[in-house]
């Protein structure tokens, strides 16, 4: 986790990965499923606020901090699937009365280092920082 940019990438195939996986980073490109509060989350100062929970999914995992993620963990709460779907219901009716702070907005600590870009930029992107990356590894091994 938190792999959002080419040094990241290079970094992790310097430490011997065959790749790296990236969720938070295309979190905010147009094509993403995330919603304009999720968006804001992502691109606001909450988003270098996260923190782990398992009580959502049943599973430790990543989100920024808001209501839900901070109230999730205070209590103890139904196991997962039914947490999950009560957490739905209970997302679907704070959303209706335009409370943003149920949903879960799942993300990496690198969350403030997203860039909003469409998806076939942000991979030209990544790819050319990583090339750069890469090279300026190779210099140091000369």
């Amino acid at each position: 986790g938190g792999v959002m940019d080419g040094d990241g990438i290079a970094a992790a195939l310097a430490l011997g990965a065959a790749g790296a996986q990236m969720g938070t980073a295309f979190a905010a490109c147009p094509e993403s499923a995330a919603d304009a509060a999720y968006r804001a989350a992502l691109s606001g100062v909450e988003a270098g606020r996260t923190r782990v929970s398992a009580a959502i999914s049943g599973r430790p995992a990543r989100g920024v901090e808001n209501a839900f993620m901070r109230r999730a963990d205070e209590t103890k709460i139904a196991a997962y699937p039914y947490a999950y779907d009560l957490g739905k219901a209970l997302n679907a009716a704070a959303k209706a009365k335009g409370d943003n702070g149920y949903a879960p907005h799942w993300a990496g600590q690198g969350a403030p280092l997203g860039r909003a870009l469409p998806a076939s930029e942000l991979v030209a992107m990544l790819e050319r920082e990583t090339r750069e990356a890469i090279a300026g590894l190779s210099a140091l091994n000369r």
